[in-house]
């Protein structure tokens, strides 16, 4: 893509969607109540649209999560991709791959996001690589126990009313990763859960 594309995604992931506060079924089988007792902090959730800056990742003094032996995620990561592709069953979709590839990337990116208080901090500055092609993120959740809940809220946002990826609609087109983003259409194939300490997530997609 060009440039410019990448710029505009960047101007669009300051706009921070709020996330539901009444209760919705999660699938865990809890509440938006019970989410929102483990991680009291949380007042929003945030989506970036596909972004291909073309600038280099850079050094940012945080090191690349370990995803293989000894992974203290391994567990979680198995449980997000697989929620997320319940989700996308309910369209008849193709599950998503886990992207293990770019899992150390999408730790790091949520460690710097934990690091800066920003969400797609990581993202935007294109901190490490592979870094997908578009970025959901639950900021400051309260850990993995969480992210079926917040991934729940992700999917009501439900589809666009045109088709065109926006952020009203951003998690929930991310997740069905096939849609048009300023006339150029995108088709994710698989996604990378990341996951740091206080409760930052996040998944990009690719």
């Amino acid at each position: 893509m060009k440039l410019s594309i990448a710029l505009a995604a960047s101007l669009a992931l300051h706009v921070v969607a709020c996330a539901p506060e009444e209760s919705s079924p999660m699938g865990d089988g809890a509440t938006r109540s019970d989410a929102s007792a483990a991680r009291p902090d949380a007042a929003t959730m945030d989506a970036s649209g596909p972004s291909d800056s073309g600038v280099a990742p850079r050094d940012t003094g945080v090191a690349a999560q370990d995803t293989g032996v000894g992974d203290p995620y391994s567990a979680a990561r198995d449980s997000c991709v697989a929620e997320i592709n319940r989700y996308r069953a309910m369209l008849m979709l193709p599950p998503y791959e886990r992207w293990r590839e770019g899992e150390g990337c999408a730790d790091q990116m949520a460690r710097f996001d934990a690091m800066t208080g920003q969400p797609h901090n990581g993202f935007n500055m294109r901190v490490c690589s592979p870094g997908g092609m578009g970025q959901n993120e639950c900021p400051r959740y309260g850990g993995p126990e969480a992210l079926n809940g917040c991934l729940a809220q992700m999917w009501a946002e439900g589809p666009s009313p045109t088709g065109e990826w926006d952020i009203a609609h951003g998690h929930y087109l991310n997740m069905v990763g096939n849609y048009t983003y300023m006339g150029h259409r995108q088709n994710f194939t698989r996604v990378a859960c990341g996951f740091s300490a206080g409760g930052w997530m996040v998944q990009n997609f690719q």
